[in-house]
């Protein structure tokens, strides 16, 4: 039989006496297991090795008379399939962690991934790249396979948060007069712009991070006013303009 580790099965006793005496007495030899020996009818067994064993029943009648069988008992890896996903911004890639093992440890794992409304949406790799564009909430299911065909499987829930829009105007404005600058960002419905910070050139000052800040150019010139803005998830939009 094939048993995969770290699991406990139970042994059937076939044993048959004759018509005239009867069977009084079972003992069971099985190296490596949990127990290894047992004198019950049919005794269960932990295995937590991966290994080829043969396991030893003696049958003993009221005469003292005996039989022995042998059977080969094949233990195989067996995996945990366990990983973590950070939730991510639209348009990004998520940052997997694989932590699953084996019993025994250190065996080969075979990895099957699949990733709902991910890019690729399937993967063999370990820790595979993948990349989601779209906004929303969304499964990833991980298949571990050992060998000798033993497997465990895992499903997590990933939040893929929205982008925000950065959006700004600049009214026309004369050298040495104060403006305001026009802060038009949005963020998608349902989520919350957290901070904004500006980078002005040739502007006093040259930086804010005020909603609408007002600002005085320092030159007569064509000047690069950036926007970034960031929700309360850390997705970010960027935005520059010629003024």
């Amino acid at each position: 039989p094939h048993i995969c580790s770290g699991s406990s099965v139970q042994f059937t006793n076939l044993s048959s006496g004759s018509s005239t005496d009867t069977i009084s007495n079972w003992q069971w030899s099985v190296p490596g297991g949990s127990p290894s020996t047992s004198t019950l009818f049919q005794p269960t067994v932990l295995f937590n090795i991966s290994d080829t064993i043969t396991a030893t029943l003696i049958a003993t009648n009221t005469g003292g008379c005996r039989d022995t069988v042998q059977r080969q008992v094949m233990i195989t890896p067996s995996p945990t399939a366990n990983f973590t996903a950070q939730s991510l911004c639209a348009g990004g890639q998520v940052s997997l962690q694989n932590n699953s093992s084996t019993l025994p440890a250190g065996e080969v794992i075979n990895y099957n991934w699949s990733f709902t409304g991910g890019n690729p949406s399937t993967s063999t790799d370990q820790l595979p790249n993948i990349s989601y564009t779209t906004a929303g909430t969304y499964n990833i299911r991980l298949i571990t396979t050992a060998i000798g065909g033993c497997a465990d499987t895992l499903d997590r829930t990933l939040r893929v948060d929205p982008l925000p829009t950065a959006n700004f105007n600049v009214p026309p404005v004369c050298f040495g007069n104060s403006v305001t600058l026009g802060n038009t960002s949005m963020p998608t419905v349902g989520d919350t712009i957290a901070s904004y910070s500006w980078s002005i050139e040739n502007g006093s000052p040259a930086t804010s991070v005020q909603y609408r800040p007002l600002v005085n150019f320092t030159t007569i010139d064509t000047s690069t006013v950036q926007l970034i803005v960031t929700t309360v998830h850390g997705c970010k939009d960027t935005l520059t303009k010629e003024i």
